[in-house]
C-alpha cells in the first residue's frame, strides 16, 4: 500500500525539492472560514512555508474579513534558502531560513496558531516537532491525506487530534488522493471530531 501511495505522489511530491507542493488558496480559505479562525493580530507560524502560499492566503483572508485593519503577524519557516528569500516581505513580518528539526528544539517561542503542509513522508516527525511549539490554547492545522487518519492507530491514540476538516474536492488536479486539514490543540486529550469544510 505504501509503495502504491508513493507512486501516486511520485510526480507531485519529489524528494529532490523537499516534497514541495503549493497549497491552493481556496483550501486555506475554506479552513479559515469553517474553523472560524480570526488570524488578524495573532502570531502565526507558517512551517515549511515554501513560496508563501499559505501565508499569502491567510493575509488575503485577514484583509477581506478584518474590519479592524489589523494584519496577521506571520513568520515563515523554510529550509531552502531560495524559497525563504522569495517569501513576500509585505506578508511575512519575519522569515527564518532553517531546518525545522534543528530549529524547534532551540526556539524559545510558542505560537497560538501554526499552519503547515508538511512533507508527507515525514508527517509524524513533522507533527512531533511542531506540537510542543504551541502556546496554551493554541492550535496546529496540518494538511494530510485522508487515508493517513485511518492508519498509524497507536500514534493517533497517543496524539489525538481535536478535529479533522474534510472536503470532497481535491486540492490538486494531479493528486489522486483526498486531503484534509487536521487540527491539534495544545494539551488536547478528548475525542476527535469530523467536520465538513465550507466552500
Amino acid at each position: 500500500m505504501d509503495r502504491q501511495l508513493a507512486l501516486l505522489d511520485a510526480g507531485l511530491r519529489d524528494a529532490a525539492v523537499g516534497e514541495y507542493v503549493a497549497t491552493p488558496p481556496w483550501f486555506v480559505f475554506s479552513l479559515l472560514d469553517t474553523a472560524g479562525l480570526s488570524p488578524w493580530g495573532r502570531r502565526i507560524l507558517d512551517a515549511g512555508a515554501g513560496l508563501g502560499e499559505i501565508g499569502c492566503a491567510v493575509a488575503s483572508w485577514a484583509k477581506l474579513e478584518n474590519h479592524k485593519r489589523r494584519h496577521a503577524l506571520l513568520t515563515g519557516l523554510e529550509l531552502y534558502p531560495d524559497r525563504a528569500a522569495a517569501l513576500p516581505g509585505e506578508v511575512y513580518c519575519e522569515t527564518i531560513q532553517a531546518d525545522l528539526f534543528d530549529w524547534t528544539p532551540t526556539s524559545p517561542r510558542f505560537w497560538p496558531l501554526i499552519l503547515t503542509n508538511p512533507p508527507f513522508s515525514l508527517w509524524k516527525q513533522w507533527l512531533d516537532a511542531l506540537r510542543p511549539q504551541l502556546s496554551s490554547g493554541g492550535s496546529l492545522f496540518c494538511v494530510l491525506p485522508w487515508e493517513y487518519c485511518s492508519r498509524a492507530e497507536a500514534w493517533w491514540r497517543a496524539h489525538p487530534a481535536r478535529r479533522i476538516y474534510r472536503t470532497a474536492r481535491r486540492p490538486w488536479k494531479v493528486e489522486t488522493r483526498e486531503v484534509c486539514w487536521v487540527e491539534f490543540r495544545c494539551a488536547w486529550t478528548g475525542q476527535t471530531s469530523l467536520r465538513w469544510m465550507d466552500r
